[in-house]
C-alpha cells in the first residue's frame, strides 16, 4: 500500500508540472498578442514581488517571534539546568560529608570496641584473680581452726610441762556485752547456711551434744564445709559463741557457750526468712530447707 501510495504522489506531481507548463503557454500565446503586454506583465511582476514582500515581511515576524518564544523557553529550561546542577552538587557534596561522617563514626566505633574488648579483658582476668583469692581466703578460714587447734594443743603441752594446771572454760552463755541489734544484723547479712550453722550451735549448746561440720552439711545438704568451718571460727572471733575443739575428732566441736539472742532469734529468723523468700517462689528450695531444719532439731535436738 505504502508503494500505491508512493506511486500516486509520483503521478500527481508530473501531471501539475505539465498542467502548469501547459497554463503558462497558453497564456503566453493569448497575451503576446496584446499590445501593452509588456507592461501587464511588468506591473504583474511588480504585484508579485509586493505580494512576495509583503509575506516574507509577514513570514519573518512571525518567525522571530517563534524565535523569541524558542529562545525564552531554552533560557527558562537553561535555568532549571543550572538549578538542577547546583542541587547536583549540593547533594553531591552533602553525600561526601555524609561519607566521611559515616568513616569517622566506624572509627570510632571501633576503638569503642577494641577499648571495651580491652577492659572486658581486664575485668574477666580481675574475676579470675578474685576467685583465686576468695578459694584462698576459703581454704585459710578451713585451716584457722586446725591451727588455733594446733596452737592450744601446743599451750597445754607448754603448761603441762611447766607444772600449770590448764584452765576449763565455764559453761556459760557469752558476750552478753554484744547489742542484740547487732546480733540481728548478723543473721540479715549472713548466708541461709551459715545461719542454719548458727542454729546447730544453738540447739548443740542446749543440749550438750558436740557439734560435727561434715554431719551438719550431710543433714542439710550443703557442699561448703570448709566455708561454714572457717564461719564457725568467726563467730567464735566476735565471741558470738564460745567453741572448743574435741580431741582426736575431725572438725567437731563443743559450744559450751552461746550469745542470748541466737538462742531466742536464729530458728525464728531462719523459718521467716525461708517464708518470705520461697514459700510462693520456690516450693522445692523452701521444702529442701524445711526438711534441713527438721534434721538439725532431730540430730541435735532433745
Amino acid at each position: 500500500m505504502d508503494h500505491a501510495l508512493h506511486k500516486l504522489r509520483l503521478h500527481f506531481f508530473y501531471c501539475s508540472v505539465i498542467l502548469t507548463l501547459v497554463i503558462i503557454a497558453i497564456a503566453t500565446d493569448r497575451w503576446t498578442l496584446q499590445p501593452k503586454f509588456t507592461e501587464f506583465l511588468s506591473n504583474a511582476a511588480t504585484m508579485t514581488s509586493l505580494v512576495l514582500g509583503l509575506v516574507a515581511i509577514f513570514y519573518s515576524f512571525i518567525a522571530n517571534d517563534g524565535l523569541s518564544k524558542s529562545l525564552g523557553s531554552i533560557g527558562a529550561v537553561s535555568d532549571e539546568v543550572k538549578a538542577s546542577r547546583d542541587q547536583i552538587v549540593n547533594q553531591v557534596n552533602l553525600s561526601t560529608q555524609t561519607t566521611k561522617s559515616a568513616q569517622r563514626s566506624a572509627e570510632l566505633i571501633e576503638g569503642a570496641s577494641s577499648s571495651i574488648s580491652a577492659n572486658l579483658a581486664t575485668l574477666s582476668a580481675t574475676l579470675s584473680a578474685i576467685s583465686t583469692h576468695t578459694e584462698f581466703l576459703h581454704g585459710s578460714l578451713g585451716d584457722l581452726p586446725t591451727r588455733l587447734d594446733q596452737l592450744e594443743t601446743k599451750l597445754i603441752d607448754a603448761t603441762k610441762s611447766l607444772g600449770i594446771k590448764p584452765v576449763t572454760p565455764a559453761s556459760t552463755t557469752t558476750s552478753k556485752s554484744i547489742d542484740p541489734v547487732i546480733v540481728k544484723t548478723f543473721l540479715s547479712t549472713s548466708s541461709l547456711a551459715a545461719n542454719t550453722l548458727a542454729y546447730a550451735c544453738v540447739l548443740a549448746y542446749q543440749t550438750g551434744k558436740p557439734l560435727n561440720i561434715p554431719e551438719f552439711c550431710r543433714a542439710t545438704g550443703s557442699k561448703l564445709e570448709n566455708y561454714l568451718n572457717g564461719f564457725l571460727a568467726c563467730m567464735d572471733a566476735v565471741q558470738l559463741a564460745d567453741i572448743f575443739p574435741v580431741d582426736g575428732a575431725i572438725r567437731t566441736y563443743t559450744i559450751t557457750g552461746i550469745h542470748d539472742s541466737l538462742v531466742k532469734d536464729t530458728r525464728e529468723y531462719i523459718f521467716g526468712f525461708i517464708e518470705r523468700q520461697y514459700k510462693d517462689k520456690n516450693t522445692q528450695v523452701y521444702e529442701r530447707w524445711k526438711n534441713a531444719m527438721v534434721q538439725l532439731e532431730t540430730l541435735y535436738g532433745q
